[in-house]
């Protein structure tokens, strides 16, 4: 990080820099059994390094010109992801009865890959803004904002795959059951005859993504008596163009453009009921808009997901309008109480789904007709040191959520549920101890989440349709966890953190209840465990040193 600021007593100018490199060495073993036409045991392997790298830079200024502010930013990131070979080995059983190598463990040709992705993303943002003071009979105080902002962004994704392939008939007859990186990748086994490496990449699994957007804003802040209304609009114009290979092996491309124009509204007005007290009402719309990869027909294999994931060329932008009344609190500094009732509209949400690939599934995106959500949310802040604890704070937050996502019936396999990843509660805790003198602090975190969908399941619409073909939908279940933090301050300089997160480590927990008819005609249902783990406790220690 390297920030470097200007300033005189009308100007300020602003040069910030971060930069962040983040490498993760990961290996992972599955074993289990598949059912597709037959029961297949298996074994599966990862090696995967990724390397994700960013930077942000931004030079902007604020200028007081007279009774005008006027701020401006020229701002450039980049985001780079780097996974050099990844290799992936899969065996199975032999379950040929009789043969010599009967439930042994056999690599396939075919089921040794090494992938190589890189992705590369360059974004340029301007933004200009200026604030005018306004003068109106009816209002104590009252300000003009407006603004422009601008958006270049580009990116290109590409994807190279290889397949180890062999002729059984120049090597040893017991080849494939041997292990796999003690003794078939050796050096003595590589020829054009024996092992070889064979690339099978299809371009079609590359991309290449640009963004040229911009936006303009106009709001009013009124205050007057108890009340304080801020409102305005924003406008976005824009286009997303996506250049995909239409071919395995050549390189002619097509584009598709994903051109947009939205007008955002927003308001919030608040009442001073006292000092301590008010009522605020806030609407606003806002958008969800496709990423690259959600509309890039290129496909990913996702080891964790045992599956193949790919974006939708069809998918839509969602719209969400907004709307929150809130009563707040405030007892002292740094206290607080507030209530919350929310609804929020959601057209054409994006969803999570999968598409029925023969015996795989294929996960990509989707959009649902329309969504609501509504709930109550509470928040409390309060210090303790009115029961003798000093130093002591407590928070509190929690909320009840209903959703329901509903689908067109016509064209979806799908039936109205609650939303993909919301779930019904949630419940945030936290004790923070702060010692100034001392330069002590610690914090206990507690959070937990209700039950929510996190796998989208299909109702069986063929012929002869029955419960006993549909996909239930899957869930992942309630779990709490506990993360504790400690930091001590050593002079004026030196700062020691420790944090442990996932103290109680308990298992992450997907379940499906699927329905089916029994012997006699009745229609049940049983709790059936999809997968099961425990995402381990994480431990971090830093040494923050300030010059």
């Amino acid at each position: 990080m390297f920030n470097l600021t200007y300033m005189n007593e009308r100007s300020k100018i602003e040069f910030r820099n971060i930069i962040n490199i983040l490498g993760k060495n990961r290996y992972t073993e599955r074993e289990g059994w598949q059912n597709v036409s037959a029961k297949y045991i298996q074994e599966k392997r990862e090696y995967l390094y990724t390397n994700r790298s960013t930077y942000t830079g931004q030079l902007a200024g604020r200028h007081d010109i007279g009774s005008k502010i006027i701020d401006w930013v020229l701002g450039y990131s980049y985001a780079g992801m780097d996974q050099p070979d990844r290799r992936i080995i899969n065996r199975e059983e032999n379950t040929i009865y009789g043969d010599r190598y009967y439930g042994q463990m056999s690599i396939d040709q075919n089921e040794i890959t090494r992938d190589f992705v890189k992705l590369d993303e360059h974004i340029i943002t301007p933004a200009f803004n200026i604030t005018l003071p306004l003068n109106l009979s009816f209002a104590e105080t009252a300000e003009l904002k407006s603004g422009l902002f601008g958006e270049y962004r580009t990116r290109e994704y590409k994807n190279r795959q290889f397949f180890y392939r062999y002729n059984i008939y120049n090597l040893a007859q017991d080849f494939s059951y041997r292990d796999v990186t003690g003794e078939i990748l050796n050096d003595q086994n590589y020829s054009s005859d024996k092992l070889y490496v064979y690339e099978d990449t299809d371009n079609r699994n590359s991309y290449k993504g640009d963004i040229m957007s911009g936006a303009g804003y106009l709001s009013l802040k009124v205050a007057t008596g108890r009340f304080n209304v801020t409102a305005g609009a924003r406008l976005e114009a824009g286009t997303l163009r996506l250049t995909s290979y239409d071919k395995i092996n050549e390189f002619s491309t097509k584009s598709k453009d994903y051109d947009y124009f939205d007008i955002f509204p927003s308001l919030n007005a608040s009442y001073n009921l006292s000092k301590k007290d008010l009522i605020r009402v806030a609407y606003g719309r806002s958008i969800n808009r496709q990423e690259f990869r959600e509309v890039s027909s290129s496909v990913y294999y996702d080891f964790n997901l045992f599956s193949d994931v790919k974006g939708n060329p069809n998918l839509k932008h969602a719209i969400i309008n907004n709307l929150d009344i809130r009563f707040e609190h405030y007892t002292t500094q740094g206290e607080y109480v507030t209530l919350a009732l929310f609804y929020k509209n959601f057209k054409n949400p994006i969803e999570w789904t999968y598409l029925d690939a023969g015996g795989s599934y294929t996960y990509t995106f989707e959009n649902a007709k329309e969504a609501n959500n509504w709930g109550l949310e509470a928040d409390i802040r309060k210090n303790l040191a009115f029961a003798g604890l000093k130093n002591f704070s407590l928070g509190l937050n929690a909320a009840y959520i209903y959703s329901k996502v509903k689908f067109n019936k016509e064209r979806s396999l799908e039936r109205d549920r609650a939303m993909q990843g919301q779930s019904p509660y949630l419940v945030n805790a936290s004790l923070y101890y702060d010692n100034e003198k001392y330069g002590v602090s610690a914090g206990l975190l507690y959070n937990r989440i209700g039950k929510r969908i996190v796998g989208i399941g299909r109702a069986d619409t063929g012929s002869g349709a029955s419960v006993n073909n549909d996909v239930p939908d899957t869930y992942e279940l309630s779990r709490d966890i506990i993360d504790l933090s400690l930091s001590k301050r050593i002079g004026k300089s030196l700062e020691i953190k420790g944090a442990v997160k996932d103290i109680l480590n308990q298992s992450i927990i997907f379940q499906q209840y699927p329905k089916y008819v029994d012997m006699n005609g009745n229609v049940q249902e049983r709790d059936q465990t999809s997968k099961s783990f425990r995402p381990g406790r994480h431990l971090s220690l830093s040494i923050q040193i300030k010059f």
